[in-house]
């Protein structure tokens, strides 16, 4: 990748110092390393390419949307519960007094205890059923007054404390266990803190940012819109983007990455250097993980498979998936998570332990408990009742003014406070109604939202930023033996200093402001101008297009270069405009017939006083084939066609061979396989697939005439351009071989060339035993006819 990009925008062979300082030019083998920063910082995935810009403005607004809900519904929910929080404490010491006189279902006793304290029998009714249930679960938030409720008589403050000195301390033992759970461990990433740029995933899906404690999905019921409350923070998988398909035409991941479809549906962590490689993450519901270990992708085989790890939805609690990479240790990674299909997904941490770590949310529960039935705001029956009611409002309150001190415990109540909104009116229809009026709004911006994704796109490969790494230097490029770290930036001949980023990304858009911003580089607009003349004039202004360093060769016309490449820049980078000044120009119109004394002159025309005769690429050929044979598919994308195998071409690994013709396919749309390469392409000097390659080698060798004259694809499209000759029945043979010419040659035939083509038709039909009357009509001389006209030196020469 480095040998690609200096090639490519610098005309230099920074690869050759990934060992030593280069041998010939100004490059030191820090500028390796330093170059080598920003790929490390980066990296790869498949991107939605048709869809992302658009569904990522989605869910930005998506997010807006949620906030004013919160914002609406939770005050709508504050409103409601308000009168019901205040006598609260009343119905807890009637429905205490039912269940404690061991008739909690009398219908008489019930009655008889809401007309003590002039309250709602219906509300009591449901608080006393309440309390039943979560007597039996301890992390109610009723639970303590629900234990105080089955001590008979009128309990004082000692036997209040009987109950729930017990439970004290069973709170601050889960409590003090939640708070060690991490104390052996190593945190690698805290998903709950990654905001910003540090906020780095493939698509939407995962939201605009970590979701907060309080935060929460909605449901399509208007009149109980609260569905899954977010208790934690982290990294959420957002249902607004589910069903996301791949559009027809592209291709998945390789490997055993190939059975998911990750693309638009990832979220990844920074970097980190891992210690002992035991990672354990913790998550809630199903998905999966990859672990990118030095930037190692490609996965096949037994090699490296527990860096791939997935796990089904279980209960949906939080809970902790392990992931050796104990042979990793010492290597930098960064974890890749993805939802297992549709399925809800959380990711709160990643963590480095040698075990399994403890639970360090077990204190969420009962962290408010224990905050609110201390011995000093409990200690008697009509406090425990306040303390319970006090639990609730305080809940409420914060769910207007949310602090991060004691989230998770606020968040906890919060969610059994919109579940049990019954407990706390009267009239639970009537707040139900004015509930879904304020909630309806919101749930049709939602949906109207959730409409506008996109859900199929195509997809390309593209850059995926990560953490800013700075690269270690490899002394003698050893990797086993590591240097400092070079800190990413251009090449120092280059006045390349340390990018200054401000953000914690890999400074690339900054090394490319570097590149074409300011004209500080003097080469990028050389090197891509140069380019762009060696394609059409077949010889570069500098030869060596890929080499403009000591070993490169020296230009022809330095002051056309110069200008041309100052040309480009105030045509803001436009390869078309200056495609379009040069095939204008005098130069390019030239003709290709030299006269005696120019090439006395410059036998080598390195200055250009004619045009260069320059052959077809094997691509072009291919296609012209194609196109005069009537059998080219012009059709733009698609999968790409296996290359033809022949029966000589045998090896480990060989794919399934395609057709002989490519279905007609543009050669650009033929499948490349390192080690199955098309043999007519390689005859042609089609470059090897290993790395970038300016300048095609040009031969004119043997194999290429054989190919021409031999190549069972070449005599079949011979065959169906004679037919597709022989179709033109209005046409005699005159004008069949006017119409061969014109297709193949884009010109008529002179006389000579037609009756030459006559004859040689006249000659191969008796070949064939073919009277001269039976001649013009039969398909095989014409075939034959076609195929020398592939042979011809004007039909793969420019001239």
């Amino acid at each position: 990748m480095i040998d690609v990009f200096s090639k490519t925008f610098l005309g230099l062979t920074v690869s050759c110092a990934r060992c030593h300082d280069h041998k010939f030019d100004a490059i030191s083998q820090a500028d390796y390393y330093a170059l080598s920063g920003f790929l490390k910082s980066s990296g790869f995935r498949l991107v939605r390419f048709e869809t992302i810009d658009h569904n990522r403005e989605v869910a930005s607004r998506l997010a807006e949307s949620r906030q004013q809900a919160r914002r609406k519904l939770y005050a709508a929910i504050r409103g409601e519960i308000a009168a019901g929080l205040a006598n609260l404490p009343a119905y807890l010491l009637s429905a205490r007094d039912v269940i404690a006189a061991g008739s909690p279902d009398d219908a008489a006793a019930q009655v008889a205890a809401a007309n003590a304290r002039k309250l709602d029998v219906q509300r009591l009714k449901r608080v006393i059923a309440h309390l039943l249930v979560a007597e039996k679960n301890d992390v109610d938030p009723l639970h303590a007054w629900a234990r105080l409720c089955r001590v008979p008589g009128n309990p004082d403050a000692k036997a209040v404390a009987a109950v729930l000195d017990p439970m004290r301390k069973t709170w601050a033992a889960r409590r003090a266990a939640a708070g060690s759970a991490l104390a052996k461990s190593r945190v690698l990433v805290d998903f709950t803190r990654l905001e910003g740029r540090r906020w780095r995933q493939d698509g939407s899906s995962f939201r605009t940012g970590p979701v907060e404690p309080g935060d929460f999905v909605m449901t399509e019921n208007p009149a109980q819109p609260f569905g899954q409350v977010f208790t934690r923070g982290g990294a959420a998988w957002d249902r607004a983007f589910s069903g996301l398909a791949v559009a027809a035409g592209s291709e998945n991941e390789n490997g055993k990455l190939s059975g998911w479809v990750r693309a638009g549906r990832t979220i990844r962590t920074p970097t980190f250097q891992m210690k002992t490689g035991r990672l354990w993450h913790l998550v809630a519901g199903g998905g999966h993980a990859f672990a990118s270990v030095n930037s190692h992708r490609l996965l096949h085989g037994p090699l490296h498979g527990r860096t791939v790890a997935a796990w089904d939805a279980g209960d949906k609690r939080p809970r902790w998936i392990h992931q050796d990479l104990s042979r990793l240790a010492g290597h930098q990674a960064h974890i890749e998570f993805s939802s297992r299909g549709d399925n809800p997904l959380q990711l709160f941490m990643v963590v480095e332990s040698d075990r399994q770590p403890g639970d360090p949310f077990a204190g969420d529960a009962v962290g408010a408990l224990a905050s609110r039935f201390d011995a000093k705001q409990a200690g008697t029956l009509p406090a425990a009742a306040a303390a319970s009611a006090r639990l609730l409002k305080t809940a409420a309150d914060w769910s207007r003014n949310p602090t991060p001190n004691d989230a998770a415990d606020q968040a906890v109540v919060l969610d059994w406070l919109v579940r049990h909104l019954p407990l706390m009116v009267a009239n639970p229809a009537a707040s139900e109604m004015k509930l879904s009026i304020a909630a309806r709004g919101l749930l049709a911006r939602e949906k109207r939202l959730v409409g506008e994704v996109r859900r199929a796109s195509r997809l390309a490969m593209a850059m995926w930023d990560g953490s800013a790494v700075n690269q270690k230097l490899f002394v003698r490029g050893n990797p086993k033996q590591r240097g400092k770290a070079v800190p990413r930036r251009m090449l120092q001949a280059l006045g390349g200093k340390p990018v200054k980023v401000t953000s914690p990304g890999s400074g690339r858009l900054s090394l490319a402001a570097e590149l074409v911003l300011g004209g500080r580089n003097p080469l990028v607009a050389r090197v891509m101008a140069n380019r762009i003349w060696h394609h059409l004039f077949g010889r570069g202004l500098v030869p060596t297009v890929d080499n403009f360093g000591v070993q490169g060769q020296a230009p022809s016309h330095p002051e056309l270069l110069d200008w041309l490449a100052d040309r480009f820049r105030r045509n803001r980078w436009s390869i078309k405009t200056m495609i379009r000044q040069l095939v204008l120009s005098r130069t390019y119109r030239m003709s290709s017939r030299p006269s005696a004394e120019a090439v006395a002159a410059d036998p080598v025309n390195v200055w250009l006083h004619s045009m260069r005769v320059r052959r077809l690429q094997g691509e072009a050929i291919r296609d012209a084939m194609l196109s005069v044979s009537g059998r080219l598919d012009t059709a733009y994308l698609g999968k790409s066609v296996p290359v033809y195998l022949s029966p000589h071409m045998i090896g480990r690994g060989r794919p399934k061979s395609g057709p002989m013709d490519g279905n007609g396919r543009r050669t650009i749309y033929i499948g490349v396989r390192r080690n199955f390469l098309s043999s007519m392409m390689l005859a042609f000097d089609t470059p090897q697939p290993f790395s970038t390659v300016g300048r095609r080698t040009k031969s004119n060798v043997p194999a290429q005439a054989l190919i021409l004259m031999n190549d069972p694809f070449v005599v079949g499209q011979a065959g169906l351009w004679a037919k597709r000759l022989l179709a033109l029945e209005k046409l005699d043979t005159g004008g069949r071989i006017s119409a061969m010419y014109r297709q193949a040659f884009g010109r008529p035939p002179s006389d000579d060339e037609r009756g030459a083509a006559v004859g040689f038709l006249v000659e191969q039909g008796r070949r064939y035993g073919l009277t001269d009357k039976q001649g013009p009509g039969d398909p095989r001389p014409w075939s034959d006819l076609c195929h020398v006209m592939f042979n011809a030196k004007e039909f793969i020469f420019i001239n």
